[in-house]
């Protein structure tokens, strides 16, 4: 059986996968031992220093962030609990507070893995418990009520996102020594009708979104409202109904029913009393209205009247000086609109909606509808801001000159942005630019950063000199020029960046220095160009000193994945994350730490990280979900990679759902034509080969040309993709001549495209072999292979994965023609290649254990494949599950050894168990007449003939349907003319 070596395809939207169809079922996760942390332990780059506290589910440490120099909350799963519902319930916590910016909860910081558990690292907030703070002494009810007031404002906020607490107590409330806040949402998921799908996720997966499904009952009995204690639909009235019992409890020093402590006033119980009501729309609409009403003192109301009464004497001395001034005549801030002019106007939308139209691609209306809206909404917030900024000043007099000054500078510059946009945009459209459209419109600069105080006062100044202000103020309203360009797709980006560096430099701004260098080197890594890092990182330099965190941050934040992606440098992308990650936080921007999750998530990916890819993804989800919604292109990019890692993980049941839901979303964003559902179409069809969907999968792919077809070019690199994919897939069915035909139009336009001697040519190469093969014709299978061996080495280096893959194509046919001795030779030299680049864990490295397991035990030597089997088949089980096909590989290996050396009853079970197995998995017919073939064997050996020979007569039948079981089927003839009556 020629062992799958393990290579994952990459099928990211625009990429070219690595392989066409010899793909993994990477790990299944078990659980760790206990973790044993004490002080001095490191979690991920914390540095642990005590154990705050502990429960069911785990425990919470006092820990350093060396980075920032600080002290963190780490909350760690307990192992016993990991692999069950812990994991998933922490990563909702992590999801839930991402989403959450509020004086009242604890922020979220990080989210990471020790061994198979995972933690979050939270913010440390000093004090006791809320309920330690009621306890140590007597409280007055106005001192109570305070406390929470303000732990209400924080279950309101938490509401306000549609997040319910479900645990809500005076346990769960730190109160701090400047402020209250609430904590432990392990238990929080999204508020009524957000519910996952009961079974969507693979039973037992720590990939399942949410496993704390709608009638579940989970919380603290004595605080829950009547319908969570029934199993019924948990909403916001039940953290409702749990606050109204901790206030109660609070106030009155018994939970609801015993007697109310005197002193406390009427209208603060009626008003608890209310929330306390069995029927939730008995309750108070929210706690917005619950928290009005115990603010509503009346007392303080009277007080507040008399007082305005004796201030009324001085208000109207004040007035008579306003109306002796005179009155301003119209709105002083009412000309943001009239700004916009050319920018994104009646005429300019006019003539962008043109130019989209006379491209004639047949998603030009969809691609118009869906950036132009973002435009609009973009536009209507730069006025809305101005208008802020301007007011502030000019009206309120809240803000200095100096303040207004700054933030107008910088809504400037976004307008020369949006400008420069809409302006490419109107000089006319090709098909790069109108693909990136609704992307681009998405990735105009943030308008948050102009009303960010610190951020505009804390980078250096500018030049006082005019000359020299005015040579920055080109310098950078050349790189804004630039940066509209590059969200274009334009191809006159990279030279004018390389213009635009230039100017910065003669500048002499240091800050023009570092936005220049930032703009070239996100060029570049676009380009999945490796000298991006050359330019990322002088700017990280230059932003430095001129104390711009908001450029150093971006430039980080681009080198992970530049250095993941340009470099296949997964270790160092990994460690500049972190890096990164200190520079993000000191920012508070949710989107750029959106983007740095999904970033390191890529490097994550590459080194077989599953588990944390899965964490930093989910939570960049969540953030970005937060500030465009489920439909917005980033959302969607990051589930496209979340479906990706369930992929990998085996978990193909997730991978597909959450595939078809981006499939759903990407249509409805960039509509039914566009290039970018082709994509999804492609990415979803890999998950449906894996499962074993193989039509599904034909069809995806041909409905992926169909669109590709009416929207590329004849000569696109995504129409060879696609060809390669179709291909693969036929040859997978068996449909040979069509495999052929379509792997030959794959070569021929690879071949136009990049040359004879690209790594993408040899890829197609590889499929063809793997059809000669299938044919039988070895010699032709040989030929193929070896030149798409020697174009790998050449053009990616000997110690690049995809060379172990070219490998193990050539060791696989050498074994389909039973040179054993050659294919060993070459599953070994893949092995050493993947142990070297992946690392001797990786998911691709096993499957090349595999391989070389299996050939050893085929020559009968034993001796040198039981050391490898022993502590493989384990390792496998452990990563992949018991059950997985590769298992059955492993178990095949054995039995047959054990038949080598005389133990015909373990080799029988051992082959009745990977029978089991790859039937289970509706594995090809060759690969199940393998395992019959072994059983068949076993079967004689302890003196079952006639069941033998029966399974022998099934195999042969098996093995006789593809040339890779010829030889096997070859034996099996054998053994019956020999013992067949």
């Amino acid at each position: 059986m020629p062992a799958t070596d393990g290579d994952t395809p990459d099928t990211v939207a625009g990429d070219e996968p690595a392989t066409g169809v010899e793909t993994p079922e990477p790990p299944r996760v078990a659980p760790a031992e206990p973790a044993g942390i004490r002080p001095g332990r490191r979690l991920g780059r914390y540095t642990v220093r005590s154990l705050v506290g502990a429960g069911g589910m785990g425990e919470v440490f006092a820990a350093l962030d060396p980075e920032l120099g600080r002290t963190v909350a780490i909350k760690l799963i307990r192992a016993d609990r990991a692999i069950a519902s812990g994991p998933a319930r922490l990563l909702r916590e992590a999801q839930a507070l991402a989403r959450l910016h509020h004086p009242n909860v604890v922020a979220v910081h990080d989210v990471g893995t020790e061994g198979d558990q995972i933690f979050v690292a939270m913010e440390f907030v000093e004090g006791p418990t809320l309920a330690e703070w009621l306890r140590v002494e007597r409280r007055g009810w106005r001192e109570v009520l305070a406390a929470f007031l303000a732990a209400g404002r924080g279950l309101a906020a938490a509401h306000a996102h549609g997040i319910v607490h479900r645990d809500f107590k005076p346990l769960n409330v730190i109160v701090g020594k400047e402020r209250v806040v609430v904590v432990d949402f392990g238990l929080a998921r999204a508020g009524a009708g957000d519910a996952t799908e009961p079974g969507a996720p693979s039973p037992g997966s720590v990939l399942g979104v949410d496993l704390t499904l709608t009638g579940e009952r989970v919380g603290t009995p004595s605080y829950m409202a009547p319908e969570q204690l029934a199993g019924g639909e948990v909403t916001a009235k039940a953290d409702q109904y749990s606050f109204c019992v901790s206030l109660w409890e609070g106030l009155h020093g018994a939970r609801p029913g015993a007697e109310v402590r005197e002193g406390v006033r009427g209208w603060v119980t009626a008003a608890v009393s209310r929330g306390l009501r069995p029927d939730p729309d008995a309750r108070w609409p929210s706690m917005d209205d619950l928290l009005a009403a115990l603010a509503r003192d009346p007392a303080a109301r009277r007080r507040r009247i008399l007082l305005a009464g004796g201030a009324a004497a001085l208000a109207a001395v004040a007035a008579w000086g306003l109306l002796r001034a005179p009155a301003p005549v119209g709105d002083p801030c009412a000309a943001g609109p009239a700004r916009l002019a050319g920018v994104w106007d009646a005429p300019r939308k006019d003539a962008v909606r043109a130019a989209f139209a006379a491209t004639g691609l047949p998603y030009s209306d969809d691609a118009w509808r869906g950036a132009s809206a973002r435009v609009d909404d973009y536009a209507a917030r730069w006025v809305d801001v101005n208008r802020e900024a301007c007011r502030a000043t000019r009206v309120e007099g809240r803000q200095s000159d100096t303040l207004m000054d700054l933030r107008m500078a910088c809504l400037d510059r976004r307008r020369g942005v949006l400008g420069a946009l809409t302006d490419v945009w109107a000089r006319g459209m090709d098909r790069n630019s109108l693909q990136a459209a609704v992307s681009a419109a998405r990735g105009l600069p943030p308008l948050a950063e102009c009303s960010d105080a610190r951020l505009l006062t804390e980078t250096a100044p500018g030049p006082r000199d005019p000359a020299a202000a005015a040579k920055v103020a080109a310098a950078r309203a050349h790189i804004d020029k630039v940066h509209a360009l590059a969200l274009a797709r334009s191809p006159a980006a990279a030279k004018e960046a390389a213009a635009a560096r230039a100017e910065a430099e003669a500048s002499g701004s240091t800050q023009a220095r570092a936005e220049a260098a930032l703009a070239e080197g996100d060029i570049l890594v676009n380009a999945q160009d490796p000298r991006a890092e050359r330019p990322l990182i002088e700017a990280v330099r230059l932003a430095g000193a001129a104390r711009d965190d908001r450029v150093a941050a971006r430039a980080l934040t681009l080198l992970v994945v530049g250095l993941a992606e340009a470099q296949q440098s997964a270790a160092r992308a990994v460690l500049v994350a972190d890096i990164a990650d200190g520079a993000v936080a000191r920012l508070g921007d949710g989107t750029l730490r959106a983007q740095l999750l999904r970033n390191r998530a890529q490097a994550l990916l590459t080194q077989g990280r599953l588990v944390e890819a899965w964490v930093a993804l989910t939570l960049a989800r969540a953030y970005f979900t937060a500030a465009g919604g489920e439909g917005d292109s980033d959302t969607i990019g990051t589930v496209f990679q979340l479906a990706r890692v369930a992929e990998a993980h085996g978990d193909y049941a997730l991978a597909r759902k959450l595939g078809d839901e981006n499939l759903a979303r990407t249509i409805a964003v960039f509509g039914p034509g566009h290039p970018l559902v082709a994509d999804n179409l492609t990415n979803q069809a890999l998950y449906l080969l894996q499962g074993g969907d193989l039509e599904r999968a034909a069809d995806h792919y041909r409905r992926a040309l169909a669109i590709q077809q009416a929207s590329l070019p004849p000569e696109s690199a995504g129409i060879a993709l696609t060809w390669n994919n179709i291909g693969a897939v036929a040859m997978e069915r068996g449909r040979l001549e069509e495999a052929e035909d379509a792997l030959q139009r794959a070569l021929a336009a690879r071949e136009r495209l990049f040359g004879p001697e690209h790594a993408f040519v040899a890829q197609t190469l590889d499929n063809l072999a793997m059809v000669e093969r299938k044919r039988g014709q070895f010699d032709r299978a040989l030929e193929i292979a070896e030149r798409a061996l020697a174009i790998r080495t050449k053009a990616l280096g000997p110690r690049d994965p995809s060379v172990a893959q070219a490998l193990w194509t050539v060791g696989s046919i050498f074994e389909i023609k039973g040179d054993l001795v050659t294919a060993l030779d070459y599953y070994r030299r893949a092995w050493e290649v993947r142990r070297q680049a992946q690392g001797p864990d990786h998911p691709a490295t096993l499957g090349s254990r595999i391989a070389v397991a299996w050939g050893l035990a085929q020559l009968r030597r034993c001796d040198e494949a039981r050391p490898i089997l022993g502590p493989l088949l384990p390792a496998l089980e452990k990563a992949f599950g018991a059950e997985h096909p590769w298992v059955a590989v492993a178990v095949m290996a054995v039995a047959t050894c054990d038949l080598v050396d005389g133990r015909g009853a373990p080799a029988l079970a051992g082959a009745e168990r990977a029978l089991a197995l790859l039937e289970k998995a509706k594995a090809g017919a060759t690969d199940v007449g393998q395992a019959r073939w072994i059983q068949a064997r076993a079967l004689w050996a302890v003196g079952r003939r006639d069941a033998a020979v029966a399974a022998a007569r099934r195999a042969e039948r098996e093995l006789s349907e593809d040339a890779d079981g010829a030889r096997d089927a070859a034996a099996a003839r054998a053994f019956l003319a020999a013992h067949a009556r």
